[in-house]
Formats: C-alpha cells, sequence, structure tokens
C-alpha cells in the first residue's frame, strides 16, 4: 500500500507508546566491533563480538544540547576494560539507552561484565532500561516506500531524514571491522595513517550513533503533527 501510493505508513499508537515509554536522560549508543576467528583478546573467544569504540550522545532533559562521549582502544588496555569504565560513569539507571538491533550492545556489555565484574552490578542496573528503536521499522509500524523492503538503519535512516553516509570515507560497518583488524594486526601501517583510519572509524560510528537522534526527533515530529 506504501510503494502503490508512494507515501509514508506510520502506525501512530504503537510509536507514541514506544515514544512514552523513554526517559530522561536518554543514551544513544552505537560500538563497532570486531569478531574475529582467531582470538586476539584474554579471555575471548573465536568470532566473539569485541568492541573497540563506542560512540554516545546523551540528553539530559528535553530541548537540552546533546553531550557527546566515545572511547576507541589505545591498544595497550583491553578495550572491553576502557569501554566499561566509561560508560558506567556516563550512564546511569534511570535512564533510556537507545540502540538499533541492541543484542550487539547489550551482548557485549554482559561479556565484558564476565570478564570484569566490578561492573556486573552496574551492567544489571541498565540491562532493562535498553531500547531497540529498529523494532519500529521490522514491525512495520514505520514504513517509506523508500525503504525498498528494508529495515536496516541506512535503509531507514536517509528516508526518514535525509541524512546519510555518502560525505564519510568509511561507509559501512564491515569495512569499518576489517579496516581495524588490519590496524591492529598490520605490520606496514604507519603511525599516520593508523590516526587517519582509526579517525574515519570514529566518524563512522559517530554517524550511526547521531543516527539515532535524527530518527527519534523525526518520530516525534510526527507524533507531534498527528496531534496538530
Amino acid at each position: 500500500e506504501s510503494t502503490l501510493q508512494n507515501r509514508e505508513y506510520i502506525d501512530f499508537d504503537t510509536i507514541n507508546n514506544f515514544l512514552k515509554n523513554l526517559n530522561y536522560p536518554l543514551y544513544f549508543l552505537d560500538f563497532e566491533t570486531i569478531n574475529p576467528v582467531l582470538p586476539l583478546y584474554k579471555n575471548s573467544k573465536p568470532f566473539e563480538h569485541i568492541p573497540f569504540l563506542f560512540y554516545l550522545f546523551i540528553q539530559r532533559e528535553p530541548n537540552f544540547e546533546l553531550e557527546e562521549v566515545f572511547y576507541i582502544e589505545d591498544f595497550e588496555t583491553d578495550p572491553r576494560k576502557g569501554i566499561l569504565e566509561v560508560l558506567s560513569r556516563f550512564i546511569s539507571p534511570n535512564g533510556s539507552v537507545i540502540c538499533y538491533n541492541d543484542l550487539i550492545e547489550k551482548g557485549c556489555l554482559r561479556s565484558a561484565s564476565q570478564i570484569y565484574p566490578e561492573h556486573m552490578e552496574w551492567f544489571h542496573s541498565i540491562q532493562n532500561r535498553f531500547f531497540d528503536i529498529s523494532i519500529l521499522f521490522k514491525n512495520l509500524s514505520y514504513y517509506h516506500p523508500k525503504q525498498k523492503g528494508k529495515a536496516s538503519l541506512k535503509s531507514v535512516l536517509e528516508p526518514m531524514t535525509g541524512l546519510n553516509y555518502e560525505d564519510l570515507e568509511i561507509k559501512e560497518g564491515e569495512v569499518a571491522n576489517l579496516e581495524f583488524l588490519r590496524i591492529k594486526i598490520g605490520d606496514k601501517i604507519s603511525s599516520e595513517e593508523r590516526n587517519k583510519i582509526l579517525n574515519q572509524i570514529l566518524l563512522y560510528c559517530k554517524r550511526d550513533a547521531f543516527a539515532l537522534v535524527k530518527i527519534l526527533e523525526r518520530l516525534r515530529n510526527l507524533i507531534k503533527e498527528n496531534d496538530c
């Protein structure tokens, strides 16, 4: 129906119920991970997703400016430990953590907390505060014909908000994964090239996290317009 009529399909009730369950502060969180067949870190398994980078936007109250926090591996510390230490300082149990397909973020934090149990209590305090915004698109609570039947973050983002990844050097998570592995295990990479690639990966992760901000903003505007 959406395709034939070339217009958005919007389930206002489901979207509104999702939005009503969110509590401030809002934490918009995205991880980048690697999952090599040969473990590169102590206490890790083959193909296990290991986060090496996160980007976090925080909105403390409605209309407050966004705060930005990120962590990227320093090649000296286990990144799981560094990520837990930083996130546990910034994410409190009284807010909502917004992700797109939150299985990766929740799974990585759960596994990391098992390795570093001093953070397990913190993880338990937030694990039920995760909100997977992708559900609204997988369940067709919102659909735009330009999604072409897909519900990935990128397929939703541009039709909804006009934002895309075309200005970035790295445009896909798989490329970010492979480029980080090249830095991690490569033996002929200059420090200049390494820093350049790390910055490109960071910008990609930042765009993913900011995409969550813009999608939520668009959903809220849809509800306001419908109420009017």
